[in-house]
Parts: C-alpha cells; structure tokens; sequence
C-alpha cells in the first residue's frame, strides 16, 4: 500500500562531516519525516511535481509550486537516475516504414494515455491506457502518415515521456 506525502520543507542532500544523507519531509499532518538517502529509490521531477519513490513502494509527491528549497548534489543524485524512466521507453523499429512498437513498464496506479504528434505539435493518434501493471506493449500502424519525425508521449498524472519517431 502506497502512502502518500505533501511535502512542506524539502530536502537537503549533503554529507557535511561524513554524517549520512538525509531527506526532510513534513507530512500532510505537518509531522516531521526523516528519510535516509539509502531508502530512496529514485526521485523523479515532472513539469507539476517532484515525486520521490521509496525501496518500500511508498510515493511522496511534492508540487514544485508548494517546493519552497532545495539543494542538488551530483555525487548524491545522478542525471543518469534522473533519466531513467525516459530511458524505460522502448521505440522499435526506428526508423520505420508501416508500424512502430512502444513498450515499457509502468511505474505508477495511476491512469496512462499516449499522443503521437508531428513537429508542429498536431495530434495524429491519442488513446487513454487506463492504469496498467506489468510490462506494457502497443503497436502503432503508421503507414499512412506522410514521411518524417513524429513524437511520442508517454503520460501519465504526474509525469510526461517523450521519444522520437522517424517515419520514412
């Protein structure tokens, strides 16, 4: 079971003397949390919110709107973690000619969609996934389309993947 957190005050990542890295979190209950770096997962931002994944599966989302500070450490948190769930996104084949496969696996309950669109932002195919669990595939006809690169979103509530398409 998930729980979920409104973050007040956020997060220092330092290990000034040695001391242990440390996550500050105030809770919906305005209660004080404090969470070793070795329990996180992975921290991930979107363009809304700031969502923090614990070893245990607890989520803990913070709206970058409410983020009052935080400090970046690149030997505490690397762009590579950063980076991951765009890296989970498959594309194959690509380039293509009629279809283009697109698979990965979800990181979140909450409801999927995709949206292929053209360099100018037009919307060419769009369908709601609803929430999955597992290893997600889909295949794509895009032998119709006109020749050139498209681009795949990925959405879901709190984040937005996107990939290229090069259709020839």
């Amino acid at each position: 079971m998930n729980k979920t957190y409104f973050l007040l005050i956020l997060l220092f990542l330092s290990s000034l003397l040695g001391s242990s890295q440390s996550l500050y979190v105030n809770d919906v209950n305005g209660d004080l949390n404090i969470l070793s770096i070795s329990d996180i997962k992975k921290i991930t931002f979107s363009s809304i919110n700031m969502r923090i994944t614990l070893n245990s599966g607890d989520i803990i989302f913070q709206p970058l709107n409410e983020l009052e500070s935080y400090r970046y450490d690149q030997n505490s948190l690397s762009q590579s973690d950063l980076e991951s769930l765009n890296n989970d996104l498959k594309i194959y084949p690509n380039p293509t000619k009629h279809s283009v496969t697109f698979s990965f696996n979800p990181k979140s309950n909450t409801p999927y969609d995709y949206r292929l669109v053209d360099m100018l932002g037009k919307v060419i195919l769009s369908k709601d996934l609803g929430v999955l669990s597992g290893p997600f595939s889909n295949t794509l006809d895009i032998q119709s389309l006109p020749s050139g690169v498209f681009f795949l979103e990925l959405r879901n509530a709190t984040e937005k993947i996107s990939k290229k398409i090069i259709k020839f």
